[in-house]
């Protein structure tokens, strides 16, 4: 890998080092999850709209926006919430390789991500078309119950989970092959899994497994052209292979 890379993947490391160990009380410790996004100007109408439906459901926790191309009037209507609530982040395409500066691969995504798991230890990913609600305003404590808990025990290895989002391609069919290399991928298991478009998912960062078999794989491909657009025509396939594995 480049020395960029290398030096990136470094400080993901040295992050995570910092973190908590996982103790099961991530429940308790709900409102702590941070619930991330990222928009450009042509999504920023139903980003707003799915924010504040979210916060309905979501009322304590916080909102970081990532701005991948709005406009100054939709960046100043963002700065114009209390940033303890909803904080906005400019994301820095330059932190990519050229070549993997499309909106469409998806690299972007995978940084942001492994910018907040480093962080946080753990995040809710929706894309800006996504809202969740939960009518008994229960909220992340329910999507940890179904993602994280098996009867009631906590689950350490349980690191990434979808929360919602259409099924629509078998995964085996969805990644390229040149991409399967770079993860521990059952081929087999891939024509029964799904994944689809939008979405949003619960990842964490505390299980050291997780790190080694996921995050660093996921944090190095998205830094890669020959993982991340083996195809080169800003296909998305490292996100795909990582979400299935």
């Amino acid at each position: 890998i480049s020395p960029e890379t290398k030096a990136i993947v470094n400080r993901f490391l040295s992050l995570s080092a910092a973190l908590p160990a996982f103790s099961g009380n991530l429940i308790e410790n709900s409102d702590k999850i941070p619930i991330v996004t990222a928009s450009s100007e042509k999504y920023f109408g139903l980003l707003i709209s799915n924010i504040f439906l979210t916060s309905t459901s979501f009322q304590n926790s916080k909102f970081i926006v990532y701005d991948i191309g709005l406009s100054i009037s939709q960046i100043n209507i963002l700065k114009s919430f209390d940033q303890d609530k909803v904080e906005y982040r400019k994301f820095d395409f330059e932190m990519l390789p050229v070549e993997l500066r499309f909106y469409k691969n998806m690299s972007w995504k995978i940084y942001i991500m492994m910018d907040i798991l480093s962080s946080y230890g753990n995040l809710i990913w929706i894309d800006s078309s996504v809202s969740l609600i939960s009518g008994d305003g229960q909220g992340i404590k329910n999507i940890i119950r179904q993602v994280l808990l098996q009867n009631g025990t906590a689950v350490e290895n349980s690191c990434f989970s979808f929360v919602s989002g259409p099924s629509q391609i078998d995964a085996n069919t969805l990644i390229n092959p040149a991409v399967k290399r770079f993860f521990p991928l059952d081929s087999q298991k891939l024509s029964t899994i799904f994944g689809g478009q939008s979405h949003s998912f619960l990842a964490t960062n505390f299980d050291l497994n997780c790190r080694n078999n996921l995050w660093i794989p996921l944090l190095i491909c998205s830094l890669t052209p020959e993982c991340m657009d083996p195809s080169g025509h800003a296909t998305r396939n490292c996100l795909d292979a990582a979400r299935e594995s």
